[in-house]
């Protein structure tokens, strides 16, 4: 992120931080000492002179404090958008179990998997029929590509469905469709775009 969407998206939670201390805290006060005043007059225990001054007191207390209150939030939002990479992700047992079972077959199957596993999840699915093969990652052939999806298929991180299309030929043909296995989805988003490499 750069310094300039930084400071667009933290600028505004500042504000917003600055505005609910303000209903919270200085508008009652404000009204308040604004109530005693006014009555104090009514009652000829000030003059104006004394009422001018402390409304102008008033003001200026508000206005120093509003500000404090908005340099104090653009410290302190920062730090409630850290997320220490260090901290755990809270998971489901069957999250976590997938997580296990994946993360150990990443490890195995190595980077060409996990290239074809990227590559799967930005297209959502590969389909190959008889008339030809989809678009493949740069540089690899479709040997390869079969090898690597048939392996995780073999891993349940991929599923693999058979179709059979009808084409008014003679015979039918059949089309083969892999796409991520489901219960992989959540656990795949974050193992194959790590902060890390996958240990």
């Amino acid at each position: 992120m750069d310094t300039k969407s930084y400071w667009r998206m933290v600028a505004p939670m500042a504000a917003k931080g600055m505005l609910s201390h303000a209903r919270q805290k200085i508008i009652l006060g404000v009204v308040m000492a604004t109530l005693a005043t006014i009555l104090q007059y009514a009652l000829h225990v000030r003059s104006l002179g004394d009422t001018e001054k402390i409304a102008l007191s008033l003001l200026g207390s508000a206005t120093v404090v509003m500000l404090g209150s908005f340099f104090y939030n653009l410290i302190q939002i920062p730090a409630t958008l850290y997320i220490d990479p260090k901290k755990k992700i809270a998971r489901t047992p069957s999250e976590q179990h997938h997580y296990e079972q994946a993360k150990a077959a990443l490890k195995e199957l190595g980077e060409s998997a996990v290239m074809m596993l990227r590559y799967l999840k930005v297209h959502r699915r590969l389909t190959f029929r008889a008339s030809g093969p989809p678009p493949l990652p740069d540089g690899m052939d479709l040997k390869i590509a079969l090898s690597l999806l048939e392996q995780c298929v073999g891993k349940m991180l991929v599923t693999r469905d058979q179709k059979m299309v009808d084409t008014g030929a003679t015979y039918p043909s059949f089309e083969t469709i892999y796409e991520i296995a489901p219960g992989m989805t959540t656990v795949l988003d974050e193992l194959l775009y790590p902060s890390a490499p996958v240990s």
